[in-house]
């Protein structure tokens, strides 16, 4: 009992540390780097890429992760790894609700650099949602199946959609930087302390 305890305290102190951290590294105005990378994407679009992007970015929407990690949670638990499954939830769960907090509290505004080629989400820029639900369902997936041959696959995928929120122009390069890194920091955190978190 005192493990678990300790255990949570310690998760959350992690989720204390990456909000601060993202609440205090946040810029508020667009970097001269970020506006010239976000040039370069702008003039490399074409038919095919914009339809590819607007697919690809969906994938890190929870209305694709949500669904996804039901039925992933669900075949886990029938195989006997239960604490698999709530792996994935909390890593899920706990980086979009990490990411909102921090969106509410920072409240950087959107780009207004080049033409966005989908609706402009109505909440702030900083952190990139989709990127942080990305790369925590992606590199928890990772840690339970423990495959050599699928980080790479993980990897990508939550690559490919960081990369979406860029070129869509709906990002900075920073919102998507920070919320890579905080998913990540929040998934290893909880696997690092499953034992303790899970275990019944």
């Amino acid at each position: 009992m005192v493990s678990r305890t300790k255990s949570w305290g310690a998760l959350l102190a992690s989720a204390i540390v990456i909000l601060l951290a993202l609440r205090y590294t946040a810029p508020h105005l667009p970097i001269p780097w970020e506006t010239s990378l976000m040039g370069r994407l702008s003039d490399a679009r074409t038919v095919g890429l914009d339809r590819a992007m607007l697919a690809v970015t969906w994938l890190g929407s929870l209305f694709v992760l949500v669904p996804a990690a039901l039925i992933i949670g669900i075949r886990l638990a029938r195989r006997g790894q239960k604490n698999q499954a709530r792996l994935l939830a909390s890593a899920l769960f706990g980086a979009a609700l990490l990411g909102r907090i921090a969106k509410w509290w920072i409240e950087r505004p959107r780009p207004d650099v080049h033409t966005w080629l989908s609706s402009l989400p109505v909440d702030s820029s900083y952190p990139s949602l989709h990127t942080m639900q990305a790369v925590a369902f992606f590199l928890a997936l990772a840690l339970i199946f423990g495959k050599k041959s699928y980080w790479p696959i993980a990897f990508v995928m939550a690559t490919v959609i960081a990369i979406s929120r860029l070129y869509l122009q709906v990002h900075f390069p920073t919102d998507v930087i920070a919320g890579m890194l905080a998913a990540a920091v929040w998934t290893l955190t909880l696997y690092k302390l499953r034992g303790a978190l899970f275990e019944k």
